[in-house]
């Protein structure tokens, strides 16, 4: 007779206390705080210093203005959360400037920036792109199109004109807006690229973005890319029957 297995023993039941997460990969809020504050630090040693200097101020005004008007607890609470809240937006502001500065040299910088703003934006990524890695990104919203180009200044101007006459062609009632990131007179830097695009002017409807961008999309499936360079002329023609 064949021997039955026994089942195994269940896991004991937690009875208290919260299920552990599972470990996906994905950094904790402090592991994330830790990993800003050091890129904080490597671009500015005296940014941490100077934002606690400020909030150890403030929370001394308040305290003495407390002792003057004999509302101490009062007003030394409420200096300590002005002084804490005048730390974070502090770090906060620096730890923004710090990371656009980390990564202001890393193709599709751009891109990360446009996926954390608000709203549906379809973003096709590469549109025109050349060896030497200059790049030509489609987003596709409310304000229309915007064409964002990455590299060096000449090559990407060149992209992003080929691109522009490609879109016109397709949909030439629709605004086209330029951006090249860079710090030349007449780019975008990175870290006003939001703000830049949030200025454009709405002028499509969500299901009009959503139309132009199934549209723009498959005319770029269906172009069919022709050799480079001559066409050869010793070509046999087939024999007709």
């Amino acid at each position: 007779m064949a021997r039955t297995q026994s089942p195994e023993p269940a896991a004991p039941k937690r009875r208290f206390g919260r299920k552990p997460k599972p470990d996906d990969g994905t950094p904790s809020g402090w592991q994330q705080f830790k990993q800003t504050m050091a890129i904080v630090q490597r671009h500015d040693r005296r940014t941490i210093p100077v934002a606690i200097a400020v909030g150890i101020v403030l929370f001394a005004i308040g305290l003495g203005v407390g002792f003057l008007v004999h509302h101490v607890l009062l007003l030394g609470v409420l200096g300590l959360a002005v002084g804490l809240l005048s730390i974070q937006i502090f770090l906060g502001l620096r730890a923004r400037k710090a990371v656009y500065a980390e990564i202001s040299d890393q193709r599709g910088a751009a891109l990360s920036i446009v996926r954390k703003m608000r709203g549906d934006w379809k973003i096709t990524e590469m549109v025109q792109f050349t060896r030497q890695q200059d790049f030509v990104h489609r987003v596709v919203g409310r304000s229309g199109i915007v064409l964002i180009a990455e590299g060096r200044p000449q090559a990407a101007r060149e992209l992003l004109i080929t691109e522009a006459r490609r879109i016109k062609r397709v949909a030439s009632d629709v605004p086209v807006h330029e951006i090249i990131i860079g710090d030349r007179p007449g780019d975008v830097p990175l870290g006003k690229l939001s703000a830049q695009i949030g200025r454009f002017p709405r002028k499509l409807g969500k299901d009009e973005v959503r139309a132009l961008d199934v549209k723009l999309r498959a005319v770029a499936n269906t172009s069919v890319p022709l050799p480079k360079g001559p066409l050869p002329t010793h070509m046999k023609r087939p024999k007709i029957r």
